[in-house]
């Protein structure tokens, strides 16, 4: 199936409102008064999906008429909208279906259910249903990966919702051309796939907003800032800076790792972080990545997987260098200025090295004269 931008143009197939209106997307010309978006994001709660929620809550969360949220997103989901329109949500695979459930079925022709983590719910509902896809195990993009038992346990019944439910969506957005045609190459959809780069107003703000910065050329070091979870690649990322300490004293890498997930990263690289320069911070606010980007001035980025990559954007923003996987998703959002093989250590290595002018090139060649003589060498040896 074909992707193609985002327009409030009807299109063939598509269930109009029944008052006969236009259907708009979330952001754009003033709505009516009558509130007519509800939101489904029970499991957002952490990453750039609870960026992207956040966002668009604060800044357009009085369209909002009513939707369940993860009782983890407690603390930063209830300033943003009023208590008789919330319903938190136990991380629990049946009080997810069935909140969702019912709120499916508590709605009009007149609303709009915007399915912001990325699953269908499991009834036809008479609202425009529109899945918001943004997880990459959805997508397909991290078959080749392992998780631990838990999470990928997690993750298969998601991907078992989704295809028992995508035929009760009517639209599917997702964030870049290349998640599109992943998704549709994945699934056989029975809804139209749009391209809707959902930004949060941060990175939305005219750059003259912004606090001055220091110069790009500045690289003091390099800061990855992503959990633990398999695709985001930090065994190969410490095995590279083994890499590094192989050739030189390899520059400073700052991690958002927790204590247990560096130490995990660590046995799997089979590698001592202190030996290599390598902390982390734990997670941190994002106010904090950004100084830190700027701070040390370079974004590495090994992910195998992304379908939007929000720390590209706010390293772009912070007026950093990137240096990142040869990835379809990587561009689709920026213009890095290295990139490597991320399932290569070497590669990630030397990706780091050219951004930091110690690249090693290729070995000299050998003339046949030169080869004889080392051959002969070794006989003298002996």
């Amino acid at each position: 199936m074909k992707s193609h931008s985002v327009d409030s143009r009807p299109r063939p197939g598509d269930r109009p409102p029944s008052d006969g209106s236009s259907h708009r997307p979330l952001s754009g010309d003033p709505v009516d008064s009558e509130r007519r978006v509800a939101v489904s994001a029970a499991g957002v709660w952490v990453g750039g999906g609870r960026v992207l929620l956040e966002g668009l809550l604060t800044q357009a969360g009085s369209r909002v008429s009513q939707g369940i949220f993860d009782a983890r997103a407690r603390e930063w989901v209830a300033p943003c909208l009023p208590a008789e329109r919330v319903r938190f949500v136990l991380p629990r695979a049946l009080d997810r279906l069935t909140s969702l459930n019912r709120l499916a079925c508590s709605l009009g022709p007149q609303h709009v259910l915007l399915c912001f983590n990325s699953l269908p719910p499991p009834v036809r509902s008479a609202a425009r249903t529109v899945v918001f896809v943004h997880a990459p195990h959805i997508g397909g993009v991290v078959d080749d990966i392992s998780y631990a038992p838990r999470v990928a346990l997690r993750l298969a019944f998601e991907k078992m919702w989704f295809r028992a439910a995508q035929r009760n969506a009517d639209e599917f957005w997702v964030q870049t051309e290349t998640m599109a045609s992943t998704l549709a190459r994945r699934w056989s959809l029975s809804a139209p796939v749009r391209v809707v780069p959902l930004a949060d107003p941060m990175l939305l703000r005219d750059a003259s907003d912004e606090p001055p910065r220091a110069s790009a050329n500045e690289v003091r070091g390099f800061v990855y800032p992503a959990d633990g979870l398999a695709h985001k690649n930090h065994e190969r990322l410490l095995q590279a800076w083994a890499v590094l300490a192989q050739r030189r004293d390899p520059p400073p890498l700052v991690l958002t790792l927790r204590p247990d997930e560096l130490r995990d990263a660590s046995r799997r690289a089979e590698v001592d972080p202190r030996a290599l320069n390598v902390t982390s911070v734990g997670p941190v606010p994002r106010e904090r990545v950004i100084a830190l980007l700027r701070e040390y001035g370079a974004l590495i980025f090994p992910s195998l997987a992304e379908t939007f990559g929000l720390p590209l954007l706010e390293a772009e923003r912070a007026g950093v260098k990137i240096v990142a996987s040869e990835r379809d998703f990587v561009r689709d959002v920026c213009r890095p200025h290295e990139t490597f093989d991320p399932k290569s250590p070497v590669s990630i290595a030397r990706g780091v090295a050219r951004l930091t002018g110690g690249d090693w090139g290729p070995a000299p060649l050998v003339s046949p004269s030169a080869f004889m003589e080392r051959l002969e060498g070794l006989s003298r040896r002996i």
